[in-house]
């Protein structure tokens, strides 16, 4: 497809389906240019087989040669995910029995947390949705965007849960994935997976972003919540966030790049990592940003000096399997 600007000077919106007669996991929608204006949204509508093997569902996936997002313009999956029940970390129940969905990170409810799950070198899963009591709500979608040239966003790319409609939880985050060859963010970018709350709270979901020159410091973009996987308080229960990869191609080691996990200042749950083996060149754990290492077969292997660190709130790291440290 040529290039495409949505809402320069009017309103405007496109919608793309993750699975259509032409396109699949396999089949990427495929662009030249992309212009998101100020007046303009893109809704990415995920696939849900339907069935309980998540492993077959998949977000939408845009190549392009450049792509651009305005400050006011919007690329979203926000509620596109799992629907009410649906998905490897769904919650269950309502009220005061509510299960909070998980994803990256863990949710929290009377009743819990569904199940961590999903990649954080290559998030591609869907967020969870919640119970279907009270008019559950669903996880986020998930959005890939494989961009050749040069990624502009000073507006927002999202994949938040759907927020809670009565008594219950939202949803749990979903994924962003982006690579590309220039990372160029502006002061009002936002890139979100964030879990939402209600009586109870869902998990943050998982952003990737991989480039080979960046245009601003991610640690402090993460910290001031433009790139986030915030969890949520609802009902004094707060879920953890989800997770934060980066990778500058050519510089780290493939899938040796960095790991940030940031909790809005909440006090709760952690993110998770599942059962794996992982190399970070860095951990950096920022306000409240817990983070466990499930796992007992698990190896965390820190590639640099710089190691896990932390800040003022002592956010904590725990890992059931082991740790090295390679020393350089």
């Amino acid at each position: 497809m040529n290039s495409v600007l949505i809402g320069g000077s009017q309103t405007a919106g496109m919608t793309l389906y993750a699975n259509t007669w032409a396109h699949n996991s396999s089949n990427p929608y495929e662009f030249g240019d992309i212009t998101v204006g100020g007046l303009g949204t893109m809704t990415l509508v995920s696939y849900d087989s339907g069935d309980t093997d998540y492993t077959n569902d998949y977000g939408t996936v845009i190549e392009a040669s450049n792509l651009t997002v305005d400050s006011g313009g919007i690329i979203t999956a926000n509620g596109l995910g799992y629907g009410v029940t649906r998905g490897p970390g769904a919650g269950t129940n309502a009220y005061c029995l509510a299960k909070g969905p998980s994803h990256g990170g863990y949710g929290n409810g009377e009743s819990g947390s569904g199940s961590i799950y999903g990649d954080v070198y290559e998030p591609r899963s869907l967020g969870s949705g919640t119970g279907s009591l009270y008019d559950g709500s669903a996880g986020g979608g998930a959005i890939k965007l494989v961009v050749s040239g040069i990624t502009t966003i000073n507006g927002t790319v999202s994949a938040d849960g759907a927020p809670a409609k009565t008594c219950n939880a939202g949803g749990s985050g979903g994924s962003i994935w982006v690579n590309t060859n220039s990372l160029s963010l502006g002061a009002n970018a936002l890139i979100s997976a964030q879990g939402k709350a209600g009586v109870a709270s869902s998990g943050g979901g998982r952003i990737a972003l991989y480039y080979n020159t960046v245009s601003i410091d991610i640690p402090t973009y993460v910290s001031s919540g433009k790139i986030n996987t915030f969890g949520a308080n609802g009902g004094g229960y707060i879920s953890g966030s989800g997770t934060i990869y980066t990778e500058q191609k050519g510089v780290d080691a493939v899938k040796g790049g960095n790991l940030l996990v940031d909790n809005n200042n909440l006090d709760g749950k952690s993110a998770g990592l599942i059962s794996s083996s992982y190399q970070f060149a860095s951990i950096k754990l920022t306000r409240e940003g817990h983070t466990d290492i499930v796992g007992n077969d698990s190896t965390l292997t820190l590639s640099s000096s710089s190691g896990i660190t932390g800040d003022a709130t002592v956010p904590k790291i725990t890992s059931e399997g082991t740790i090295v440290l390679l020393q350089v």
